[in-house]
C-alpha cells in the first residue's frame, strides 16, 4: 500500500525555500521524500501550515542537518510521506504467522506457517567491494558501511503434511539484497 504523492504548486526559488503544495495532509515532524524523478531529498517537516512545508535545521541526529535541500525543485514535483512498516511473528490460533503493521495502523496477518524471519546487514569493514560480515542492525556502528541486507525466512508445512507423521516439513529461504548506491561508489 503506497500513499499517493502530493504535488508542489510552485517552483522553489532557493534550496531553503518552503515547499508550496496544492493541499497538505502532512504534519510537523513527519519524514518526507521530494522527487522530480531526476533528483530527490529526504527531510523532516518542521512546519506544515498554509499549504507550505518547511524544512528548517534541527539540532538532533535524526532530523535535518541543514535548512537547505540539495536541489530547488520545479512545479509539479512529487512529495511522499515516509511511513514505517513493521513485520513481526505471532501465533494466530496456534499457527506461527507473519504480521505486517503499516505506520500506526493495526497489524494485519500476511502469511501463516512462518516460523522465523531474520534481517542481517552486510557490513564492509575493509573498503574492498562487498561486505565481510552480516550482523543485526543493533551491532552496526556505522550505517554508511552497510552494503547489503540478508533476509532469511523459515517456513513449515501445515498440520496436514507431516514428516514421519510427527513433525511438519521445514524449509529455509535466504536472499541477499545489494544496496546499489553504496556499491557504485566503490
Amino acid at each position: 500500500m503506497t500513499e499517493p504523492p502530493e504535488l508542489t504548486d510552485q517552483r522553489m526559488l532557493y534550496t531553503n525555500s518552503p515547499i508550496e503544495v496544492r493541499r497538505s495532509d502532512f504534519q510537523r515532524n513527519q519524514t518526507a521524500i521530494i522527487t522530480n524523478c531526476v533528483n530527490s531529498d529526504i527531510f523532516t517537516i518542521t512546519d506544515a501550515s498554509d499549504n507550505q512545508l518547511h524544512h528548517e535545521q534541527i539540532q538532533n541526529a535524526s532530523s535535518n542537518i541543514s535548512a537547505h535541500l540539495l536541489h530547488a525543485y520545479p512545479m509539479h514535483t512529487r512529495i511522499y510521506r515516509v511511513v514505517q512498516i513493521t513485520y513481526e511473528l505471532r501465533l494466530s490460533n496456534g499457527i506461527p504467522t507473519l504480521y505486517r503493521r503499516y505506520d500506526t495502523a493495526r497489524a494485519q496477518a500476511l502469511l501463516e506457517n512462518i516460523e522465523q524471519l531474520q534481517f542481517l546487514y552486510g557490513e564492509n569493514t575493509n573498503n574492498t567491494p562487498g561486505p565481510e560480515r552480516y550482523l543485526p542492525i543493533d551491532q552496526i556502528t556505522d550505517p554508511t558501511r552497510i552494503h547489503s541486507i540478508q533476509v532469511t525466512v523459515t517456513t513449515r508445512s501445515n498440520s496436514r503434511i507431516l514428516h514421519n507423521n510427527t513433525e511438519p516439513y521445514r524449509q529455509t529461504f535466504s536472499a541477499v539484497i545489494p544496496i546499489f548506491n553504496r556499491l557504485q561508489n566503490e
